[in-house]
């Protein structure tokens, strides 16, 4: 069985939903080996990417300098890329364009479906179930999301009621359990947190993208979809598309 940790990214530009996939005793040596690290000088309870960069005297990293933050994440890249290093793990992540979004696709939707986190999941499912069809098709994934908050328990809902529709039905057998997790606790979480948080900042400030390279250093597959201004308001077409549809039919 293989699981995916996602953790997501955002700010006023650029939203992101970002993990990690491997087969689940790849994820238990690493789980170790990450731990491991953590309690190595500097030592931190847990890693946080927004903790790195923080100017203020607090977060994961309190009273570090910059230079003792930069080699501890970079450890921690380390073991990511010796567990996860073969082309049959994974590491993809959904980026949305805020600001197209907000002017494209929000004004067309119903207040319960107007949530980044929501259109960044349900693409998050379909394109790792759809890599898993492709690499290794009689393999199911697990699918594990930091925090249990309204959104994910908002966006489960919702994908449970579209997965038998065109567009989700053909993946759905790839997909095993869906379920939040914590990433103070949960090592691939922290991974995944790293993930979303370098991806989000090259999308808006590539300068500050400063471990992508060593990231991306390693043989394992890597992809990221764009949700811009073209899939959005391919998005929006359809659905006043369907909108309109359901209105006519309605009137027979």
């Amino acid at each position: 069985m293989l699981t995916a940790y996602l953790d997501e990214s955002s700010d006023e530009r650029v939203y992101t939903v970002a993990g990690l996939v491997t087969k689940n005793d790849n994820w238990t040596s690493f789980s170790a080996q990450w731990e491991l690290a953590l309690k190595t000088d500097p030592k931190i309870s847990h890693f946080k990417m927004h903790d790195v960069f923080t100017t203020r005297n607090n977060g994961v990293f309190k009273n570090y300098t910059i230079q003792q933050r930069t080699d501890k994440t970079e450890a921690l890249i380390e073991i990511l890329n010796t567990h996860l290093a073969h082309r049959d793990d994974l590491a993809g992540s959904i980026v949305m364009d805020i600001r197209a979004y907000k002017s494209m696709l929000d004004p067309v939707l119903a207040r319960r479906y107007r949530s980044p986190y929501l259109w960044c999941f349900q693409g998050i499912l379909v394109s790792y179930s759809s890599w898993i069809k492709e690499m290794m098709p009689v393999e199911k994934v697990n699918f594990i999301f930091d925090d249990n908050k309204k959104e994910f328990r908002d966006a489960l809902k919702l994908y449970e009621r579209v997965a038998h529709l065109p567009g989700f039905s053909e993946f759905k057998n790839f997909v095993g359990g869906i379920k939040p997790g914590d990433d103070r606790t949960v090592m691939p979480l922290q991974a995944a947190d790293l993930l979303a948080g370098q991806t989000r900042l090259y999308g808006t400030n590539r300068a500050s993208a400063t471990f992508l390279p060593s990231i991306t250093r390693s043989g394992r597959s890597h992809f990221s979809y764009l949700l811009g201004k073209n899939r959005l308001m391919a998005m929006r077409t359809q659905i006043q598309a369907t909108t309109a549809w359901v209105q006519e039919f309605m009137r027979h």
